[in-house]
């Protein structure tokens, strides 16, 4: 199991409010209004901790956008809704233009973008401050999440077990027209991945003198 060191859990939560900071630009301009996407502290867990703990939150009933990566560090990045909330952020995206019926055939569409807006920017941010290329797959859409994203994500580089998997786990504040909808975004990497991310972040600190 990884355990980051203060600078390090500095460097990681930098990274992902950068990107989330980027996401929410980028989403605000799809949508014509304003968004904000908050980021707390990054937690580091187990693949078993991070499932469990999704369980609890979203009452073993979720909507999640998935998305591979590869490269210098590769892995299953995911962006995960409780399931009551998911139609809610595509009718807050959408706004009241739509009939329920039409709303409810573009939610995976939509929800298929806000994913790939969000996910592909904070691998984007992570690439570029580490200096390696991530390369990302085109995003799917699970309401399956912890078969789907813990089952089988963490395994493809090393063979290893569930102990061999680090999740960063992230709790996503959105504000969109005055709702508040709670996500969940992790990153599942094997341990192959996780040793080369550890290492490059570690090179960072080493740059700034922090190390």
């Amino acid at each position: 199991m990884l355990e980051l060191t203060e600078d390090e859990r500095d460097v990681v939560t930098e990274l992902m409010n950068m990107g989330v900071g980027q996401a929410a630009a980028a989403f605000s301009q799809m949508i014509g209004e304003e968004i904000t996407l908050s980021v707390p502290s990054v937690e580091v867990m187990s693949r078993e901790a991070a499932a469990a703990a999704l369980a609890r939150l979203t009452s073993d009933r979720a909507t999640g956008i998935t998305q591979s990566f590869e490269g210098a560090l590769a892995g299953v990045a995911a962006l995960v809704f409780p399931e009551a909330k998911s139609l809610h952020i595509v009718r807050s995206v959408l706004g009241g233009a739509y009939p329920v019926q039409e709303i409810t055939e573009l939610a995976q569409e939509t929800l298929l973008e806000i994913g790939n807006i969000i996910l592909n920017a904070c691998l984007g941010t992570i690439g570029n401050f580490l200096h390696t290329e991530v390369v990302s797959s085109l995003p799917a859409l699970t309401s399956e999440v912890n078969r789907d994203l813990f089952a089988t994500a963490g395994t493809r580089e090393s063979g290893g077990g569930p102990d061999d998997s680090v999740v960063l786990f992230l709790h996503i504040r959105f504000l969109i027209r005055s709702d508040d909808v709670s996500g969940y975004l992790m990153f599942v990497m094997d341990v192959v991945g996780v040793e080369r991310f550890r290492q490059l972040v570690s090179a960072c600190l080493r740059a700034v003198g922090r190390e």
